[in-house]
């Protein structure tokens, strides 16, 4: 533009042209040298529940041998970022600054890295400087305490004792006198030569229920989005207690199974913060497919929870248990925020329905009267 005003003798051309070559110099030359920071950033904490205080702590010392002008530097979380203003620094001198996490709503977060643009006030030239990687973060729903320490079918010898006794198997309660029909294998001959008289080992009952659960993922199923959210959220408080209380759980969301154990309480909570509801034609997941993929993923289950939204038809529950094992109780919980809770009966299975998380437990103990 400069070249053909000039050469044409058009002072209209060559004065912006000029002018415009002249704002692209400058800009060139304010993108130039470095930002004399160290960034430090560090999380908190990893997980914070759904409206908890979480925090990111950047501190950010000056290593130049100038002062540094103020600047703004950009914190990426999850889809948005966060502008953090960094005020006049002497060489040397240090800031702590606070970022406070957003955890209105569940979700995962991948805090970080910090960025800062070095460049004009225009925009038209720039280059990005990065400090530090992505964090994930775990913003995870609001839970309760459940009962879901229930006596399901006779498995094995690693479950919990209930109280009766039974033939000899690993679990020693104490001794009493032989009995016609004991079995001899079950003598403790030197309790017998103590006591003068045929002693037998007494053992408990022990039961141990395998607890697994489904939960639907597509928006069909549900009448409203805070309906998935109250599902999502008695699917974790399911979870999580029975990790406590029994070591272990198969819970199955989303298109994926998850089979935690004690020592993994915080693969709950990253998958139900993780999980999102859409229709099944997008990736929906319907409780019968949960039910389907929960059976061939999570053979011996005992007990089985299937959690959807009140939109779920009599016909769909009955479905989605009839793919789980025979032998399985099953209960049914259908989400529906503000509802009253009611039991009722669809065929063979108890569907109980929950308006808050709180009404939880009792929906549980309809679980146990069909133990």
């Amino acid at each position: 533009m400069v070249i053909t005003g000039l050469g044409l003798g058009w002072v209209e051309l060559a004065v912006p042209g000029t002018a415009l070559v002249g704002l692209f110099l400058v800009a060139w030359l304010a993108a130039l040298g470095d930002l004399p920071y160290q960034v430090d950033c560090q999380v908190g904490c990893r997980r914070v529940a759904v409206g908890g205080q979480g925090q990111v702590n950047l501190k950010v010392r000056h290593l130049g041998s100038r002062r540094a002008r103020p600047t703004t530097l950009r914190l990426s979380m999850g889809q948005r970022s966060r502008l953090v203003k960094v005020p006049w620094l002497a060489p040397g001198q240090s800031i702590e600054l606070t970022v406070p996490l957003p955890t209105a709503r569940r979700a995962r977060l991948m805090v970080g890295p910090v960025q800062a643009r070095l460049g004009d006030p225009f925009g038209l030239v720039g280059r990005t400087r990065q400090w530090g990687t992505a964090v994930p973060v775990t913003v995870y729903p609001q839970t309760i305490q459940a009962p879901t320490a229930l006596a399901g079918l006779v498995k094995d010898l690693e479950g919990r004792v209930i109280g009766q006794s039974a033939a000899p198997n690993l679990t020693f309660h104490a001794l009493r006198q032989y009995q016609t029909g004991d079995d001899q294998r079950a003598i403790h001959w030197l309790a017998s030569a103590r006591q003068g008289e045929l002693m037998v080992r007494q053992c408990e009952d022990v039961r141990r229920h395998q607890l697994a659960v489904a939960l639907s993922t597509a928006q069909e199923q549900y009448l409203a989005a805070a309906d998935f959210e109250l599902a999502v959220q008695a699917g974790a408080s399911i979870g999580l207690t029975q990790i406590e209380q029994a070591g272990d759980v198969a819970v199955v969301a989303g298109g994926t199974s998850l089979v935690a154990q004690a020592a993994c309480r915080g693969q709950i909570l990253d998958q139900a913060a993780s999980l999102v509801w859409r229709p099944a034609a997008d990736g929906g997941q319907t409780l019968a497919a949960a039910a389907v993929k929960l059976c061939h993923d999570a053979r011996g289950t005992t007990l089985a929870v299937l959690l959807a939204g009140a939109a779920l038809q009599p016909p769909d529950w009955r479905q989605a248990a009839q793919h789980l094992p025979r032998e399985a109780v099953v209960l049914g919980l259908c989400c529906q925020e503000g509802a009253n809770p009611a039991a009722t009966s669809v065929g063979p299975l108890t569907v109980a329905t929950i308006g808050r998380l709180a009404d939880l437990p009792w929906a549980l103990r309809q679980l146990g009267r069909h133990d």
